[in-house]
């Protein structure tokens, strides 16, 4: 592992990121994103809507959900989403499945709730604090989705969790300086120059094997 390097430091954006707009604090929260990966296989966008949907409709807040190529529940969720515009009549809820450009709807979000991926250094770059949750136990060992970062480490989903994400949220809703913290946190992570340090490793290690 001497010769290993990994972490945000390490880690490449996409383009797309670069070319993105970067947030500034602003407010109040206006939209928020769901996002759990390429498969979600806890099903985790349904229970979080499921969660959020009342307190989003309180705060006339638009919720935008984007599941991976990988998911298996599309009809079900979709289902629920039309069952719930029907039934709080004003709530906004966009979907979009395996997305091609997923920077452009995190642009217009304030907040996000998301998995412990790779999903939160891009967050991270367009300073988005977001409340995360792990699919499995190697997931917790991710380390940099830290309240240090701006980030809101939520553990495995269980039966204390609904509670712990709307008591959270309102928080990060209803308090500004709550969030603006956390938003300053996250505003410290840069991703610009880690291309140049990878290329800058690679060829230190080129040169020392020639």
């Amino acid at each position: 592992f001497l010769n290993t390097s990994w972490g945000h430091q390490s880690y490449l954006l996409r383009q797309e990121f670069f070319n993105a707009k970067i947030h500034s604090f602003t407010s109040p929260v206006e939209s928020i994103l769901i996002t759990f990966g390429g498969t979600d296989q806890n099903n985790l966008t349904s229970k979080i809507l499921d969660d959020i949907c009342s307190i989003c409709f309180d705060y006339k807040i638009e919720i935008n959900i984007v599941t991976g190529g990988g998911y298996l529940y599309i009809n079900e969720l979709k289902e629920k989403i039309s069952s719930l515009l029907v039934l709080k009549r004003g709530l906004k809820i966009n979907y979009e499945h395996h997305s091609g450009h997923i920077s452009n709807i995190m642009e217009k979000c304030q907040l996000a709730i998301t998995a412990n991926g790779r999903t939160i250094y891009e967050l991270a770059h367009l300073n988005i604090p977001s409340l995360v949750f792990s699919h499995h136990v190697r997931e917790t060992t991710h380390l940099f989705a830290h309240e240090n970062n701006g980030f809101f480490p939520m553990g495995l989903y269980d039966e204390s969790s609904s509670q712990n994400l709307i008591r959270l949220m309102l928080k990060l809703i209803s308090d500004n300086n709550f969030r603006q913290e956390a938003f300053l946190k996250i505003e410290k992570n840069s991703f610009a120059g880690n291309k140049k340090r990878v290329l800058n490793l690679l060829n230190a290690v080129l040169k020392k094997e020639s």
